[in-house]
C-alpha cells in the first residue's frame, strides 16, 4: 500500500469515528448509539412517515423574544407511506453534550390537535399517501448562535392500533441569515444595479 492509500483509508476511518459520536450514521440514527431511551424506543417503531425540513441546513435569525435571541425557521413536511394514519405524538430533541435531549418548550410531546392545526391535516386527523402535511412556520430557537442539531419525530397509529414513526434532523448553523436586498424606488428589483 501506498502513502495515499493509508491516508485515505485513516480518513475514512475517523469520518466514521466523528459520525458515530455525533449519533448520526449515514443511513440515518443509529439506535445502538441514542442514549435517551424515549427516543430509543421512538426509533424502534416500524418507519411509516417520511418527514423533511427545509431549508435544511438553516442559517439563523435574530429574535424578538429576550429569552431565545435566536431562532432557525424552517418548514417542516410529513407525508405517510401507508394509508389510515393519525399522528398521535410529535415533538423535538436536541443534540447536547452528546447526547439527545428532549427539548418541547412546553416539557411534554404535541399530540394530535396541535397537528391538525400546525400542519393543516384533515379534521378527522387520518392522512393520504401521496399528500404533504407541512408546517411552515416551525422553528428551534435558542439564547447563542451555536449550530446544533434539532431532531422531529412524529408517530403515527394505523386503524388497527399499530404505531409507526418518521424522524428527520435538521442543522441548525451557527451564522445569522444574509440579509436580503430590498427594494427601493430607485432600484425597484432590490438587487445589484447594472450601469
Amino acid at each position: 500500500m501506498n502513502k495515499h492509500s493509508i491516508f485515505s483509508i485513516l480518513l475514512v476511518c475517523v469520518s466514521l469515528v466523528l459520525l458515530a459520536e455525533s449519533g448520526v450514521a449515514q443511513s440515518g440514527l443509529d439506535i445502538k448509539l441514542i442514549k435517551n431511551e424515549r427516543l430509543r424506543a421512538i426509533l424502534a417503531l416500524p418507519s411509516a412517515l417520511t418527514v423533511t425540513h427545509s431549508p435544511n441546513p438553516v442559517s439563523a435569525k435574530p429574535h424578538s423574544d429576550p429569552t431565545y435571541r435566536y431562532i432557525w425557521p424552517y418548514t417542516t413536511i410529513v407525508s405517510p407511506k401507508i394509508e389510515a394514519l393519525t399522528v398521535v405524538e410529535f415533538g423535538g430533541f436536541l443534540y447536547r453534550n452528546g447526547a439527545w435531549v428532549f427539548a418541547n418548550d412546553t416539557g411534554k410531546a404535541f399530540g394530535p390537535g396541535e397537528f391538525k392545526e400546525w400542519y393543516a391535516a384533515p379534521a378527522d386527523g387520518v392522512l393520504l399517501t401521496g399528500k404533504k402535511y407541512p408546517d411552515p412556520k416551525n422553528r428551534t430557537v435558542a439564547s447563542k448562535l451555536e449550530g446544533q442539531k434539532a431532531l422531529w419525530y412524529f408517530i403515527a397509529q394505523g386503524k388497527d392500533g399499530k404505531k409507526y414513526q418518521g424522524y428527520s434532523v435538521i442543522q441548525c448553523q451557527a451564522r445569522l441569515e444574509k440579509a436580503k436586498a430590498t427594494p427601493s424606488p430607485s432600484n425597484p428589483s432590490g438587487g445589484k444595479q447594472s450601469k
